[in-house]
């Protein structure tokens, strides 16, 4: 059996994966903190859970049953090393005090009075995913916005990194907390 990564062929799940996450530390590599203090709120991300991401997140062509296992487990660690990227991207950029992460099966519906600001991603399907923001105070989950058309790797990311700090900014603001 062999896995691709990007236009690169390997002879093991490993070697793919490696090789994504020499890309991936490459990224963040080149992430700068934010230009100013961060806010002094506590941030927690909610990433999909493995099982949603096996659910939700693979786009099969045929049964899913006869795709081997190894292979759907695969694609789901890619998903997984890639949110977790942009989680440490999120610490890097130094937007918040702190920032915590979880995994659930219904990330939409996590709150937690613990932390000031709430970040998830809502799966919908293959390549139907987006990233909302909601504040303790509120509760109600705002998009993030960002230029998906930048190109994947560091313009995305910073893209999406300029999008969570506008809307926290913006929603704590309207709540009084931005600082």
């Amino acid at each position: 059996m062999t896995y691709r990564y990007g236009d690169k062929t390997f002879t093991s799940s490993e070697a793919a994966l490696e090789a994504q996450k020499v890309d991936q530390d490459k990224v963040l590599a080149e992430i700068r903190a934010s230009g100013g203090p961060p806010l002094k709120t506590r941030a927690l991300v909610v990433l999909p859970s493995r099982s949603l991401l096996l659910d939700k997140g693979i786009k099969y062509t045929g049964d899913a049953s006869t795709i081997p296992l190894e292979s759907r487990d695969l694609l789901v660690r890619s998903m997984e090393e890639a949110n977790n990227t942009m989680v440490e991207a999120l610490r890097r950029r130094r937007i918040f005090a702190e920032v915590a992460q979880r995994e659930s099966n219904l990330p939409d519906g996590v709150s937690d009075s613990n932390f000031d600001v709430v970040i998830y991603m809502a799966l919908k399907g293959p390549n139907q995913s987006q990233w909302f923001l909601k504040t303790s105070s509120s509760g109600k989950p705002v998009l993030i916005a960002f230029d998906q058309s930048q190109s994947v790797g560091i313009n995305q990311t910073n893209a999406w990194l300029d999008g969570v700090e506008k809307t926290a900014k913006d929603q704590l603001q309207e709540r009084g907390k931005a600082k």
